[in-house]
């Protein structure tokens, strides 16, 4: 049972890169705190987080509007981390993308003038290849995609049956990749 959730993950191992991308769809903050935790690495000087809703107690917010927010109150979790400076919410004056090509075409949009040329992406591990093979497909070789899935305070493959939210995440995961496969988005 574990290999069928495990052909959904595609990891990389780290290089230097311009730019760590952080996915947005990640209600726990690890995407974020990975991503983080590259920069602090050394592995790229920049973060770059893809504008989500955060929603809690039955309100919702841009994660942009949070971070915005949070520069007027006591520090973050993510800059005990990484500085504040190197943190870029992207897309924040844009509506959240219906969908990851999207997502990854309006990134682009932003990155590539930017000079960056090779991007560590970080999302969790179910949704790492078809992000990872939309954004290859996306850049269309103009950069270097490497895939570098959270695995902490993200939901993880391992043992995905015994897990609710894990299950539902891949149930739901393989359908949209033979979708992003039928309609040539990979």
């Amino acid at each position: 049972m574990q290999w069928s959730a495990n052909l959904l993950v595609l990891r990389d191992d780290p290089t230097q890169a311009d730019a760590v991308v952080v996915l947005a769809g990640n209600g726990t903050g690890g995407r974020i705190l990975k991503g983080a935790e590259l920069v602090r690495d050394g592995y790229a000087p920049r973060l770059y987080v893809l504008d989500d809703t955060a929603c809690m107690h039955g309100e919702c917010v841009r994660w942009s509007q949070l971070w915005r927010d949070s520069r007027r109150s006591s520090r973050s979790d993510l800059e005990t981390i990484v500085p504040r400076e190197a943190v870029v919410p992207l897309l924040e004056d844009i509506p959240l993308s219906p969908g990851t090509y999207e997502e990854a075409e309006a990134a682009w949009s932003r990155l590539e003038p930017m000079g960056v040329r090779r991007l560590l992406l970080v999302t969790d591990e179910y949704h790492s290849r078809r992000a990872t093979l939309t954004w290859r497909k996306v850049v269309a070789g103009r950069a270097e995609v490497l895939s570098v899935p959270c695995s902490t305070r993200c939901t993880s493959v391992q043992n995905w049956w015994q897990d609710r939210a894990a299950m539902l995440a891949i149930w739901l995961e393989i359908p949209k990749y033979f979708m992003y496969l039928r309609d040539g988005r990979l």
